[in-house]
């Protein structure tokens, strides 16, 4: 797992706005709940409150569109450099910055009016505006781009799997490459290591056995007499005296064809090879499931939200008559506040799921914490330091 760090870290980050939305929002339906949409703690917690759910929200969307980023470079640009810490948590930060000021808007709008927290808009179109804004930089965005992303690292990863076949029972796989122009070019794979263009030879040892040579060569040149890397293949038949004699494309395929049919003995040696691990392997795979989840748990959960929300201010905004607003209306906030719900379910599902698949997130949410609070007492007991020479000294 240590190839996933820095995916440990988005996730960490991302599970914090979750739990973040997960306490304050069940706190203020509670709240409205209790006294029967009375509001009376104040004007500055209603546009606190107002704002931090789907500010909290749209910060999760792009970090998952971040988390996306990452592994689009690592799998798809696997030589690419990687993202530091400090990168991190700066990217992170401006997506802070930036979600806070789209809901500037909101933040500004929001007031108590006979003790009802509501969002006052100067006008209709105001309002439309805002919801649309809202439905496109906290779902429509985040969706086509984490959509590309998910499509990309399919695509390459299919791609790898023709290329690079492994088995699992740690078994060597033969099979011609179509795309050498070489005739008798052959491509050996073993579980964590490639042979690529591998030439056969035939020769004769002792004038008793024959034997095929696969060697390995790094680049398409003609092999040379000092390869390094190389595996004998033993082939026993009993009804074969003459060598093999490998010239042609056809008698390459034939070549095989008569080994499988006779069945020998074949023991192959391959020396491990110095190459750098290709990134489609388990964990890689593993990562991109749970990325998976957490983006179709975003789906299912927070575009109908903000769907609804749009429809609805349009609606009552541009179509609905004063009737049909006094009646759909009460219907269309009901539906609104249990879709709140669903995009809390959401926030839960997507923390159980990193507790799952990465059990230390939550050790590193540990230990930023116990930084924070090491650090809070260090300034504590310094200030009582300070007071007590202060008072010795007077």
């Amino acid at each position: 797992m240590k190839k996933s760090a820095q995916f440990r870290l988005f996730v960490v980050h991302l599970a914090i706005a979750d739990c973040f939305y997960a306490v304050v929002s069940p706190i203020h339906l509670i709240y409205l709940l209790v006294t029967n949409n009375k509001w009376t703690v104040g004007k500055e917690l209603c546009k606190i409150l107002s704002v931090s759910g789907p500010l909290t929200v749209n910060v999760s969307a792009w970090i998952l569109c971040l988390m996306g980023y990452e592994r689009y470079r690592a799998i798809c640009h696997p030589f690419a450099r990687r993202f530091s810490k400090k990168m991190i948590h700066v990217s992170v930060g401006l997506i802070w910055i930036a979600c806070i000021g789209l809901k500037m808007l909101t933040f500004i709008r929001a007031n108590v009016t006979n003790d009802e927290c509501y969002l006052h808009f100067d006008g209709l179109a105001e309002q439309t505006i805002s919801a649309g804004v809202s439905l496109l930089a906290e779902s429509i965005l985040p969706i086509i781009v984490l959509s590309y992303y998910l499509v990309r690292v399919t695509i390459t990863m299919k791609k790898r799997s023709k290329l690079f076949q492994t088995n699992d029972d740690n078994s060597i796989c033969l099979r011609k490459d179509s795309r050498n122009n070489s005739s008798n070019s052959l491509i050996t794979h073993e579980n964590h290591s490639v042979i690529n263009d591998n030439k056969i030879s035939n020769s004769k040892k002792n004038n008793s056995s024959n034997f095929l040579q696969v060697a390995s060569s790094t680049n398409n040149n003609l092999l040379k007499n000092d390869v390094n890397c190389f595996s004998e293949i033993e082939m026993n038949d009993l009804n074969t005296k003459a060598p093999l004699k490998i010239s042609k494309k056809k008698n390459t395929l034939m070549l095989w064809n008569f080994i499988r049919r006779k069945n020998p003995v074949i023991k192959l040696v391959i020396t491990s090879s110095v190459t750098k691990r290709i990134s489609s392997n388990k964990a890689d795979r593993e990562i991109i499931i749970v990325f998976f989840l957490a983006v179709l748990m975003f789906v299912i959960t927070t575009f109908p939200f903000t769907l609804n929300y749009f429809i609805a201010c349009y609606l009552l905004s541009y179509s609905f008559s004063v009737e049909q607003v006094l009646k759909y209306g009460p219907t269309m906030e009901k539906t609104s506040d249990w879709l709140a719900f669903l995009v809390l379910s959401g926030c839960v599902s997507n923390v159980i799921i990193y507790s799952g698949k990465f059990p230390d997130f939550r050790y590193q949410i540990y230990k930023w914490a116990n930084n924070i609070l090491v650090k809070i007492c260090s300034k504590v007991d310094f200030r009582k330091i300070n007071n007590e020479v202060l008072e010795s000294s007077l």
